[in-house]
């Protein structure tokens, strides 16, 4: 089991097909579990409403939409575009292109600009973002950032998240390191979570993959 409350920021961390991807399909109601449930305030989440439901969730995917239309309309999407807003979710997503207005055409197809796989993410990061919804998922949301430029956007994160659910998704366990709060996932189950002190003292799962990973940074 895991409670998750307002102000919480979860790093779900475990090897390729721990169950990740799926624990964040199944948060958002785009799958219906097959045992259990997942409640929201109390309320097994099959009885809300599903559109309902989808106004207070965010996902971020890691196979997500590169629009062919306007920088703007990329972040904004069906909702009404708030200028101002657009700019503070680009800024808090790190994206910086001084050759692209909010006006710009993006994608080669149609004769717009193209932008490199990381900047596309920043840019799907800012419509995670604007959608201002209580629950935010992000499934590996910098997987083709520099780490300079992925520390300041997890910071923003945290700034983002605050009267509201973050929940991160990840391989990286230096990203992990700035959740309040840590679960690890091996074969489908929750089998470690507690902060980043706390699982090293453990010396479990989580502290085998941070020291895997340290390896290759420490020589």
């Amino acid at each position: 089991n895991i409670d998750i409350k307002e102000n919480d920021v979860i790093a779900v961390v475990g090897e390729n097909g721990a169950g990740k991807t799926t624990l964040a399909k199944l948060l958002a109601r785009l799958f219906e579990p097959t045992s259990g449930q997942i409640m929201y305030n109390g309320i097994d989440g099959i009885k809300y409403n599903e559109e309902s439901l989808y106004k207070r969730i965010s996902v971020m995917f890691q196979h997500f939409g590169k629009y062919k239309c306007t920088l703007q309309e990329n972040v904004c999407l069906n909702d009404q575009a708030d200028e101002m807003r657009v700019q503070k979710c680009l800024q808090a997503a790190n994206f910086e292109r001084k050759d692209i207005s909010k006006d710009s055409l993006l994608g080669t197809e149609f004769g717009g600009t193209d932008l490199s796989g990381g900047q596309w993410q920043q840019v799907a990061l800012a419509r995670a973002n604007y959608k201002n919804s209580e629950i935010i998922i992000l499934d590996e949301p910098t997987s083709a950032i520099d780490p300079i430029k992925e520390k300041e956007m997890l910071e923003n994160f945290r700034e983002i998240c605050k009267g509201k659910i973050g929940i991160l998704i990840t391989h990286r366990m230096s990203m992990a390191k700035l959740a309040n709060r840590i679960i690890v996932l091996e074969n489908g189950k929750i089998i470690e979570q507690g902060t980043h002190e706390e699982l090293m003292n453990f010396e479990g799962v989580y502290w085998k993959l941070y020291y895997e990973q340290m390896k290759w940074y420490v020589r």
